[in-house]
């Protein structure tokens, strides 16, 4: 008999005991003091510890326990933990989609019950064997979508009820019995338990199924295991030719420009892989007599004669349909569930669990490896295999999805733990913004937490990535660059002005803009020949990035990057003169509204002098364009939309009219500077004004109290329809298009438009009911004139709504993918957009600081939402100054001082120089 002796602290404690698949059971007794306070028997280790099972010890028992065992074993490697710990390597190897318990097995399901927004599952646990020979307690687990699990800390009292074994036909396969639950809403879900079995290298003997939605006797996924898709394949119209296999670990590059190619593996950490995964499949069967689906080592075979469908000992009914069979599988790392047409649902284990391949290494192969026996043991990637004995075969369409973990990296889970939710900041039907996170009902479980400092955001992938455009006229494809769950804020970005505030996730919100304006600038994302310029997005990842675009420079630069950093534009903005991707009507306008805004920004006028030639030629462009008759400049659609005509707009867009009236004008203050072109500068100067003031008269409508997207006459202008490029030039006091009473009129129009203004960000088109990356869609770019405004007139609580609908938006996401879809709140196409994070960093500027600069000086007029109170910003050079700012209070009245002393009006002039405080005091 063995003796150890452990130490029991008054909090919750665990014994963990070491097992051995193979030795003999025996009891294992516990015993405080004198008195036998727990036994179970259990495979006590005696040649090697396989396992740590662990049994949660009584709070009332302090001081030392003592073990004893009847016979051999390691009990002294026993000890006590106040956590759960992974020590074993087959942690690793557990099921990432399905729920499984710590250690041990499920004795019994006790109980399944919604109660408000949260599910409760009881079971009778033994977590200190795999055979289930004890009974340990009841655990309750809790989960908002039946998808994700978590210990549940407060367990509430429920009813039990017994499993269903009478409706085991609903599910098939390694099953010993369901139990059925209606939610709140009515619907009724499924659960299946699997067999007990013994599971390679895992320390748990039973999983539970997938959800399963059960309607009419049938069964169907749960519609939120589609959250946990992550990337997809998708082939159409595919012969078979005997074999056609798909392995879920490659890579892609950079082929033509923008197209990606898909490459073989590398075999690094930059692979693109997935543990699990789901199938969606459709196969015309053609003249095969036998159809095998080698799925990640689980062989299903379907025979023609019989119609049926075999695996491991099991047969089922699958007849084909017109010569069609199809079916939607899930497969993790040790489990499989597949769901059938008919309504019917299987659950089978792997017998090797994850596939354990072992490959003989020849030893000339091996240098100082004479051991003929030697042989190394790997986990196999997941593939997809299809055999046919023919050809006649087919895929219809079949879809890869890879699936992320139901469960956070164990390190992650760890930093985690120790944050707390905080204060509720802000909270809609679909979201709620906390202090150190975000939940979220769209995207679903888990929430996006933030580190205090605000420098590193945990959220998994939340868009599906695609490898291939989609099949529409204008070209749409997903992308994710950034492919784990953990976001840590650059060292390059310390070149930014930095923001400190209260509020964790505003303060990560900003520093994942800066982040991806500066990674956009950075060597390593750059097309070759384009080292150290802007880039329109991340598009491709690191060495292949998605080029220097003339529109989407020219915004990055005077919506923020002029002000924050523009030693990192300066050469993109001359770039862009000569080169760049040009790709839209307004295109022709923006770099000199751009370059002009550096100067203004800067004072630095040799980018003028050096961009001169490039400027003259894109004049000669806009004058090309400029109608003498109208006194516009003809477009059919609005700024950044090259594929959508828009007829309602009698062909001239709003947008596009005020862009072009400040190209003219730019240009005429360049060559005042620069002293050139003195007659063109005349003629662009009278030219932008007359746009100007006759955008002024024919685009107001004053019964609707905004600006039209067209002009009198135009069917825009009858109807009073507007989309917000247009809107958001005309409401930006810098645009000089709108009186701050036309601006408070417009910024309560589209806060009392429910199509405009939604939870999820400002829909482009609110009068549009197609559906495309531009209509019904969220762009926070076009919303920073809206924030300008809101300052302006004294509306912080509709920067408040901007602000945190982005805080959701990116923490969320780890990025500013350019969409978000106004009727799903989900992101989508291209990731990492600068003038979107630009944008976003304006959100702080120009609207928190309120601050606008002219050739005079900076000027500031903050709007601090009360619940944004109290923040800094350091850091932000203005011409030969640094500046720190600081905001006491919130509001829209506050007093300013400038290095203590009390300023008159909130301005400074271009003559500052060095470093110095500015400070806003509320009134």
């Amino acid at each position: 008999m063995e003796q150890n002796t452990a130490s029991l602290g008054q909090a919750k404690t665990y014994l963990y005991l070491p097992t051995e698949a193979n030795a003999p059971a025996q009891t294992v007794r516990m015993y405080a003091g004198e008195q036998m306070i727990l036994a179970c028997e259990m495979r006590l280790a005696r040649d090697r510890i396989d396992h740590w099972m662990y049994v949660e010890l009584p709070a009332d028992q302090p001081g030392e326990i003592r073990l004893t065992a009847e016979g051999q074993g390691f009990l002294k490697a026993a000890y006590c933990s106040d956590t759960i710990e992974d020590r074993a390597y087959g942690e690793d190897l557990r099921p990432q989609i399905h729920f499984t318990p710590y250690r041990g097995g499920i004795r019994n399901i006790e109980s399944l019950e919604q109660r408000q927004d949260k599910w409760y599952l009881s079971y009778e646990a033994d977590t200190a064997s795999l055979e289930e020979w004890n009974s340990t307690g009841r655990h309750t687990v809790q989960s908002h979508d039946l998808v994700h699990w978590e210990d549940c800390p407060d367990s509430p009292d429920m009813p039990a009820c017994a499993c269903l074994a009478g409706q085991k036909a609903l599910w098939q396969g390694d099953v010993d019995g369901i139990i059925s639950a209606k939610g709140t809403e009515g619907d009724l879900y499924v659960l299946a338990r699997s067999k007990r079995a013994e599971i390679t290298k895992l320390p748990v003997s039973r999983v539970l199924s997938l959800p399963a939605l059960c309607r009419d006797n049938t069964l169907s996924p749960k519609p939120s295991l589609s959250n946990l898709r992550v990337w997809k394949q998708n082939w159409q119209c595919t012969r078979i030719q005997k074999e056609w296999d798909f392995e879920l670990r490659f890579r892609i590059g950079p082929s033509n420009w923008p197209e990606i190619v898909i490459l073989e593996k590398d075999n690094t950490c930059d692979d693109i892989r997935a543990d699990a995964f789901e199938i969606d499949a459709e196969i015309l069967v053609g003249q095969e007599h036998r159809i095998e689906f080698d799925i990640a080592g689980l062989c299903w075979r379907w025979e023609a004669l019989t119609q049926t469908l075999h695996c491991k000992e099991y047969t089922f009914s699958l007849p084909p349909e017109k010569g069609r069979i199809r079916f939607r599988l899930y497969s993790d790392r040790s489990v499989q569930d597949m769901f059938l047409p008919d309504g019917r649902a299987i659950l089978l284990l792997k017998p090797d669990g994850t596939g354990l391949q072992a490959y003989k290494i020849k030893s000339e192969l091996v240098e100082n490896i004479n051991n003929p026996s030697f042989h190394v043991q790997y986990y196999r990637d997941p593939y997809v295999k299809i055999r046919t004995p023919g050809s006649t075969a087919h895929i219809i369409e079949l879809t890869v999805y890879a699936l992320r973990s139901t469960r956070w990296k164990p390190e992650n889970r760890e930093q985690i733990a120790k944050l707390k939710r905080g204060q509720a900041l802000y909270q809609t039907p679909n979201y709620t913004v906390y202090e150190n996170c975000v939940e979220d009902k769209i995207y679903g479980d888990p929430p996006a937490w933030v580190t205090k400092d605000g420098g590193t955001v945990f959220s998994p992938v939340r868009a599906v990535e695609e490898f291939k455009w989609r099949d529409t006229p204008w070209g749409d494809m997903t992308r994710i660059i950034d492919r784990g769950e953990v976001w840590r804020v650059s060292a390059g970005t310390a070149a930014y002005p930095q923001l400190q505030t209260k509020l964790p996730v505003l303060s990560a919100a900003y520093k994942l803009a800066i982040d991806i304006l500066h990674k956009n600038a950075s060597e390593e994302y750059n097309l070759p020949g384009q080292a150290g310029l802007m880039n329109a997005a991340l598009f491709q990842g690191k060495g292949e990035g998605f080029g220097v675009w003339v529109r989407d420079t020219s915004h990055a630069a005077f919506r923020t990057q002029n002000l924050v950093a523009p030693q990192e534009i300066r050469r993109s903005l001359l770039y862009i003169t000569e080169h760049g991707f040009n790709n839209g009507v307004d295109s022709g306008a923006m770099p000199a509204i751009g370059i002009w805004d550096y100067y203004v920004a800067t004072g630095d006028a040799s980018l003028l002098f050096e961009a001169l030639p490039g400027l003259f030629t894109y004049m000669e462009e806009a004058d090309g364009r400029f109608e003498e008759s109208t006194g516009l400049v003809p477009a059919d659609m609005c700024p950044a939309q090259d594929a959508f005509p828009e007829p309602e707009n009698g062909g001239y867009c709003l947008g596009t009219e005020i862009l072009f009236a400040h190209t003219f004008l730019c240009m005429a203050n360049i060559c005042r500077v620069t002293d050139t072109a003195p007659e063109k500068r005349k003629i662009w100067e009278a030219r932008g004004r007359a746009m100007l003031e006759k955008i002024k008269k024919i685009y107001w409508k004053e019964e609707a109290g905004y600006f039209t997207s067209g002009p009198k006459g135009s069917e825009a202008y009858q109807k009073g329809l507007w989309e917000m490029t247009g809107m958001e030039l005309a409401l930006w006091p810098r645009f000089e298009v709108s009186t701050p009473a036309q601006r408070s009129r417009m910024l309560q129009a589209i806060a009392q438009n429910p199509s405009a203004l939604t939870d999820f960000g400002v829909n482009w088109y609110p009068f549009k009911t197609g559906k495309n990356h531009f209509w019904n869609a969220c762009w926070v770019s076009w919303t920073l004139g809206m924030a300008a405004a809101a300052a302006d007139v004294g509306r912080p609580d509709l920067l408040e709504t901007l602000v945190f609908q982005q805080i959701r938006n990116v923490l969320l996401n780890k990025t500013f993918h350019e969409v978000i879809d106004k009727e799903t709140g989900r992101a989508w196409r291209w990731p990492g957009l600068p003038w979107h994070a630009a944008a976003f960093a304006g959100f702080v500027l120009y609207g928190f600081f309120g601050i606008s600069y002219r050739q005079t000086g900076l000027y500031f007029r903050p709007a601090v939402p009360k619940i944004f109170r109290d923040m800094k910003l350091g850091g932000l050079r203005y011409r030969n100054a640094v500046l720190d700012f600081e905001i006491s209070g919130s509001g829209t009245a506050f007093t300013m001082y400038l290095d203590g002393k009390v300023r008159e009006e909130p301005h400074i002039g271009t003559d500052l120089v060095g470093k110095h405080v500015i400070r806003f005091v509320q009134v």
